[in-house]
Parts: C-alpha cells; sequence; structure tokens
C-alpha cells in the first residue's frame, strides 16, 4: 500500500484521503483517495507479483490490457464509464489508472441474480455495443496485440477428455460428470463444440463477468458500466453473454439479437444466434472446468467440500453437455 500511496502523492496534488476499497481475484488494488475541494477518485493498480500463478497461466497480459484498453479502445466506444485522470505502466511490469469516481451516478449490485429486467436490459444493451463496434473494428484492422491469448487456445482436445476423465474418477465430481464420460457421443461433442465456435465470427471479449464489474445507472441512462477489462481477449460474443447468471429464454436471445442487428446494420436470427449462444455455454463449462478440478483436489487436501457455488457451476456445465448429448 505504502508504493501506490506514494505513486499517489507524486501524481495527485492536494489529496487528503487515502482508502483502500478491495483487492481484487486478478491481484489489483483499489482505492479511493478524496481531494481537496470534496472530489473522489479511483486508483487501480495491478503488479505481476501480486497476480495469481494460475491466472498468469491464462490471461499472460492481464497487467497491461486493460492500459490499453481505456487508452485505445473506449475513447471510440460509446459506452458510460469512468473518465482516466492518469495511467501508466510501472517500470518492472504492471500498471496504474486513476479514474473518476462513478459512485454517486451507478450502483455496483451486489448480486445480479436478483436484477429486474430493467436491469438486465441495461447490461445486455452495453455488451451490445462494445461486441458490435470491436466486430466491425477487426473487419478493418488486426486483433490488438495487448489482448491476452483467445480463449479457443485453451481448448485443447486432449486436455478437455482427461478433465472430464478426472472428474468422473474424483469422489466430490464423479457423480455429476460421470454420466457424461461415459456417453458413447462424448468424443465426437468435445470436437464438434471447438470446431463450430472457431467458424464463429470474433469480437474483443470482455471475459469477467460478475456482479463487481457492472455499474447500473441510477438516473435515465439506458446502458450499464462495464468494469475490469484485465481479462479481455477476442472470441465469438456469445461467450461473454454465457457467462451471465441471468435465466436465458428466447425473449434475451431476441432482445439482445435486436440490439446487435441495428447497430450492425444488417439482421441477426435469434434461432441462429442461440445456436451459436448453446456451443459456447459448453465451450464456456469446458474452459472452465480445470478450475473446478483443481477446486476439488485443494479441498481434498484441505477436507472440504467445494462450495455450493462451485458444484453449481458444474452442475449448469452438466445440463447442458447432457443435453447436447442427448441424455437429458
Amino acid at each position: 500500500m505504502l508504493e501506490d500511496k506514494n505513486l499517489t502523492r507524486e501524481l495527485v496534488p492536494g489529496f487528503i484521503s487515502f482508502e483502500p476499497i478491495t483487492a481484487g481475484e486478478s491481484g489489483s488494488r483499489l482505492y479511493r483517495i478524496k481531494r481537496e475541494g470534496g472530489e473522489s477518485l479511483i486508483l487501480k493498480t495491478t503488479r505481476p507479483e501480486d497476480i495469481p500463478h494460475y491466472l498468469i497461466e491464462q490471461y499472460p497480459k492481464i497487467a497491461e490490457t486493460e492500459y490499453y484498453f481505456y487508452r485505445e479502445f473506449f475513447p471510440a466506444l460509446d459506452l458510460p464509464g469512468p473518465e482516466v485522470l492518469e495511467n501508466g505502466l510501472f517500470p518492472d511490469g504492471g500498471n496504474y489508472i486513476f479514474f473518476s469516481d462513478i459512485s454517486e451516478s451507478f450502483s455496483i449490485p451486489s448480486q445480479t441474480k436478483y436484477l429486474k429486467r430493467a436491469g438486465w436490459e441495461k447490461i445486455l444493451r452495453s455488451y451490445a455495443v462494445f461486441h458490435s463496434f470491436c466486430e466491425l473494428f477487426f473487419q478493418k484492422q488486426e486483433i490488438p496485440s495487448w489482448l491476452n491469448p483467445p480463449l479457443e487456445e485453451k481448448y485443447c482436445l486432449e486436455e478437455i477428455i482427461a478433465t472430464w476423465e478426472e472428474l468422473s474418477r474424483h469422489f466430490l465430481t464423479q457423480e455429476i460428470a460421470g454420466e457424461i464420460v461415459f456417453s458413447g457421443a462424448f468424443f465426437n461433442l468435445v470436437e464438434r463444440v471447438k470446431n463450430e465456435v472457431l467458424e464463429m465470427k470474433k469480437t474483443i471479449l470482455h471475459n469477467d463477468f460478475f456482479p463487481g464489474n457492472i455499474g447500473l445507472p441510477l438516473s435515465g441512462e439506458k446502458r450499464a458500466v462495464i468494469l475490469d477489462w484485465q481479462l479481455a481477449s477476442s472470441g465469438p460474443a456469445p461467450i461473454d453473454l454465457a457467462q451471465m447468471d441471468i435465466s436465458w429464454d428466447q425473449n434475451w436471445l431476441e432482445f439482445y439479437t435486436s440490439e446487435i442487428s441495428r447497430l450492425l446494420g444488417k439482421k441477426i436470427s435469434p434461432e441462429t444466434f442461440g445456436e451459436k449462444f448453446f456451443y459456447c455455454r459448453l465451450f464456456n463449462g469446458a474452459i472452465f472446468l480445470p478450475v473446478i478440478l483443481k477446486a476439488a483436489r485443494r479441498n481434498q487436501k484441505a477436507g472440504k467440500r467445494m462450495s455450493p457455488w462451485m458444484m453449481g457451476c458444474l452442475e449448469k456445465c452438466t445440463r447442458d453437455w447432457k443435453k447436447a448429448l442427448g441424455e437429458n
């Protein structure tokens, strides 16, 4: 904290308070800073030594992606969000960003599962704006080098199969995963999921949907703020949507496709998009499985069972795969 406070002292003359807010899962640290006159701003710092090893493995550019996103992309996006007041890269790696404080205009939900329809509409509008802008951008320019590697690079057929097989043997997960592994169509489905996702058009993915990364407007703004772009990578837009804990149905697919059709200037069929969306749900589940397996091993050593949230994620993934295998 001392280093971050010294950074604030150097770049924010006249600050009168320096309050830690939180330390994120990605190793970032957030602080609220008060200046003379009552102005409030947010400092976010990310240093390589604070980033968990498992995240560095999957997102090697985590310490610089958000920095370049706000420098090169955000100013061109028609989205609400914090103003970047100052940012830079640390000499030894990592970055810092001073943001305006949006807490007087936007609220961060504690849980998204209790959001009303109007809240979800604002979130989906923002994702549609972002996805459409980036899809059009990729038609003219190459994928930015500062993004984290595309998710499809993590979908190795041999590793996915091996992970399912380990889940089917582990005492905490064998009952849930066993039926899938021993299905005659399992191996074909593993390969088909990857092939389907690889053929989809690419955009930039936010890749980190969770309540703390969403700001809902307190006034008449029709779009939500999307925060924390450190895990951003490239891939098909439905992958971002598949991470949401919304109760997806045809109405929501129609809402999103209507928004993105208008922004792209072409008609996107909800039925066609729904097929892609389902494959991306299968893909997301498979990518997440190694994390579940590591948690199961860690908890076993500690004499604990997996958390209800983790088991819930596995159960949702399993339901999707069973449905695709025709076994539900």
